[in-house]
């Protein structure tokens, strides 16, 4: 198993912590990653906490490691340093400086925009609030476990530049005397900023809505989509782009292919592809709202049974980060109203599963075929602890008074949230604000733009880790939030045109997450 680690040798911010790369290759899940042993590592040498770290300094070290452990192939293959920025024209130079006194000098003009792929599957790097972003690539090579290699990092840049680091590489996975190449890269909270002051400030702003006509459709059904992108502070957003990224589903092959077709889009994008729309606007005055639509034809026999959730984002040169919404159409017979699942309603499912099957809502096979998933995809439920059967899972799952540690007790919940994202009761891409809120608070460190992936990658990194009891106890408290709150996005109903419309909006300021 690989992993990876990215050290930020001068600040101190953010936590050593073991990532484990959440694989989610789940039959329906739209937009999955490929399943992983190995992780990247970023964070500052000698911190303490989670969270994202910010690097203010214009020159800096940073330490790519792999530390890879287990048995097998530990090697990260192919490891790449992904350097992005928010506004490259604000960046007046950037040197890196390999540790054999190779100097890199990165182009700033010669950035593309956009969300970098992974090397293994294609598909797109998380994008941890920060893609679509203007990005370049570096190549570091491959690294055997335990060899560390250190870039000398120095930028200069005007304030309002945020430069972010991110890096991916392929990992080779064997399981059931089956070799695969894996995804490696670096999981949210644990990637590196660094900063040039506060881009825009307090008074820039904007909010983005993605609604679609139709909440569900029949195979080859149509939806319009509108997205309204809307200046909400009182400075003028300068040059915006937004990118709209269309789902995948995994055919036969285990190839990507995009879950409807693009019937129409106005006004007309700077760029199109199968799985990706992207328009650039600006200026965008306080007030003012840029709207843009797609008619999307649901003909992809694959999203017959499933729902689709695909996703708008805007990004600004006023803003630091990415701001996101999703609408989400069911396609064909869909089973709706099931919501999220805590420890206690999975507790009971098992119960009846085992004990009256006539009465059981959720049957054993299907429990079954959801642990074999959880089993082959899940490095904490396949290394630490047996999950595999019914009659494993129950006493996880319902005898809390048996979980007297704090990794006990993450654990349980845990696994509801597996189950749950095995049951499509919830998707992977799901940000935390999304969710509509039940008994349980977010708790006031967690982002609520962390992704339900986000949030497993961070729990089964620090359960492997042996994490100390208040780490583990954060996460736990995390996911209690997620398997108590109901699947999202929360819903307005407008009339559009004598139809129901879903809403989901994000708002972004100048100056934070």
């Amino acid at each position: 198993m690989s992993r990876i680690i990215l050290r930020c040798t001068d600040h101190r911010l953010g936590t050593i912590l073991r990532r484990s790369l959440l694989t989610l290759a789940f039959l329906g899940l739209i937009s999955t990653f490929a399943a992983a042993e190995g992780s990247l590592w970023l964070y500052p040498e000698g911190a303490t906490s989670a969270g994202g770290h910010v690097v203010t300094e214009p020159s800096f070290t940073l330490d790519i490691s792999n530390r890879g452990h287990g048995n097998g192939d530990n090697t990260a293959y192919g490891t790449t340093l992904i350097v992005s920025a928010n506004d490259p024209t604000l960046m007046t130079g950037a040197t890196l400086t390999m540790a054999d006194g190779t100097v890199i000098t990165i182009d700033p003009a010669a950035m593309e925009h956009g969300t970098p792929t992974l090397p293994c599957s294609g598909r797109d790097l998380p994008r941890h609030g920060i893609f679509p972003a203007y990005y370049t690539e570096v190549t570091i090579g491959d690294l055997a476990a335990g060899q560390v290699v250190p870039v000398e990092v120095e930028v200069d840049g005007a304030s309002g530049l945020a430069v972010h680091f991110d890096a991916t590489a392929t990992g080779v996975k064997t399981r059931h005397d089956v070799t695969e190449c894996t995804d490696l890269f670096t999981p949210f909270g644990h990637d590196v900023s660094q900063v040039f002051g506060e881009p825009g400030g307090d008074d820039c702003a904007l909010e983005i809505e993605k609604t679609g006509d139709a909440t569900a459709v029949d195979i080859d059904g149509t939806v319009t989509f509108a997205i309204d992108v809307t200046n909400t502070g009182s400075c003028t957003i300068s040059t915006f782009v937004v990118a709209d990224n269309i789902p995948t589903l995994l055919d036969e092959n285990g190839d990507p292919v995009p879950a409807f077709s693009v019937a129409s889009v106005d006004p007309a994008p700077a760029s199109q592809s199968e799985t990706a729309i992207t328009w650039e606007g600006g200026p965008l005055d306080p007030g003012e709202t840029a709207t843009f639509t797609v008619v999307a034809t649901f003909d992809q026999p694959l999203a017959d049974g499933h729902t689709v959730r695909n996703q708008a984002c805007v990004s600004a040169t006023e803003l630091r980060h990415a701001q996101c919404a999703r609408a989400a159409v069911d396609v064909g017979d869909v089973l709706s109203g099931d919501g999220i699942g805590g420890p206690g309603f999975w507790c009971h499912s098992i119960r009846f599963a085992l004990e009256r099957p006539d009465k059981a809502r959720i049957s054993a096979d299907d429990l079954q075929s959801w642990l074999d998933m959880i089993d082959d995809q899940s490095n904490v439920f396949s290394e630490l602890k047996d999950v595999s059967t019914l009659d494993l899972a129950e006493p996880v799952l319902c005898r809390p008074n048996l979980q007297e540690t704090a990794a006990d007790k993450l654990e349980r919940q845990l696994l509801a949230l597996w189950l749950n994202l095995a049951s499509e009761r919830v998707g992977p891409d799901v940000a935390l604000g999304e969710l509509c809120a039940g008994s349980e608070a977010l708790p006031a460190d967690a982002y609520p733009t962390w992704t339900v992936a986000d949030v497993i990658a961070g729990a089964e990194a620090d359960l492997l880790a042996d994490a100390d009891a208040s780490t583990l106890l954060f996460w736990k408290d995390v996911i209690d939030f997620v398997n108590n709150a109901s699947a999202g996005p929360c819903t307005e109903v407008a009339p559009v045109r004598g139809q129901a419309r879903h809403v989901s909006r994000a708002r972004g300021r100048g100056h934070g997450h």
